[in-house]
């Protein structure tokens, strides 16, 4: 089964609404055969090995690199710096001609970002219906 890694603003972020986002994104990437991978769920992990952000990073991107394709979400105009790091780490490997997942951004209709030019799909989306919707309909074909 291919894998996705979702990444997303986490700082200032309530945790019910992470919840219900990271679980409804979940199951639409299952949907299409994907497994996703995201911190979010191994934050209890986190805390209990005193993990500080920057561990966190470091460990996630060790996982970036095992991934078929990374869903970065931007619901806003405020910076994440761990989701810019992750980018930035994958674009590493590409630039680096080392295996890296192919970058899908999802960025709400609106909002600006400069990862625009980065990735190799946009995904612009007005709510989380919509995006699920959207992530239903992509066809994820083999990339070997």
């Amino acid at each position: 089964m291919k894998k996705v890694f979702i990444a997303y603003r986490y700082t200032g972020e309530p945790e019910e609404k992470l919840t219900e986002m990271v679980a409804r994104l979940k199951v639409s990437l299952a949907s299409v055969g994907l497994e996703a991978i995201c911190s979010f769920e191994s934050e209890d992990d986190f805390r209990k090995a005193e993990m500080n952000p920057g561990n966190i990073v470091e460990y996630m991107c060790r996982k970036l690199s095992e991934m078929d394709y990374l869903l970065a979400v931007v619901k806003t105009d405020e910076k994440s710096e761990g989701m810019l790091m992750e980018v930035g780490y994958r674009n590493a490997l590409k630039d680096y001609k080392i295996k890296h997942p192919l970058f899908i951004l999802a960025v709400k209709r609106g909002v600006y970002t400069h990862m625009r030019f980065m990735a190799d799909v946009v995904l612009e989306f007005e709510d989380l219906d919509d995006l699920c919707v959207k992530i239903s309909h992509l066809s994820f074909e083999d990339r070997n």
